[in-house]
Order: structure tokens, then C-alpha cells, then sequence
């Protein structure tokens, strides 16, 4: 009896679990919030997010010095002006 009156009128915890699945109150908001969450990762793999104006500086950036890293020197040791040693 003091198991049945700390579980608020609920038998066992299964019982209590029975009724908040059936319970519209509780599964339909769960069911519009499921649906919603699958539908925004379908939609995110459909659409990727594209980089930001300071992401693709960045990119840019990196890749000039990757390029003035990469570029062959001259007789003389500096960098060719055109890339290709010449």
C-alpha cells in the first residue's frame, strides 16, 4: 500500500509508463517533434550548409599560401612570378 500511494495511484512504474503511452497529451508532441527532427537531417543531408563569406576568405587565403609555399625558386632564390621557374 505505501508502494501505491508513492507512485501517485500507479501500480507499478509500468503502469505508469502504459499510460503515458497512450496518452495523446504526451505521444502527439513527441510524434510532431520526431517527425520535425528526421525531416530536419533529411533536408540538411539534401541540402548541405554552404560556407560562410569569412569561410571561404579563409579557404581563399589558405590556398595563396599554399600556392606561394608550393612555387618553384629561382636562380637566384626567390619566388618564380609566374609559378612555372621561369
Amino acid at each position: 500500500m505505501a508502494h501505491s500511494a508513492l507512485m501517485g495511484g500507479a501500480h507499478t512504474p509500468t503502469h505508469a509508463h502504459v499510460q503515458a503511452v497512450v496518452d495523446p497529451f504526451i505521444w502527439a508532441p513527441n510524434a510532431v517533434g520526431a517527425f520535425f527532427g528526421v525531416l530536419q537531417l533529411v533536408l540538411l543531408g539534401v541540402f548541405p550548409s554552404k560556407p560562410s563569406a569569412g569561410a571561404k576568405r579563409a579557404a581563399a587565403a589558405a590556398a595563396v599560401q599554399d600556392d606561394a609555399l608550393s612555387a618553384p625558386l629561382t636562380a637566384d632564390g626567390a619566388a618564380a612570378a609566374n609559378g612555372d621557374g621561369i
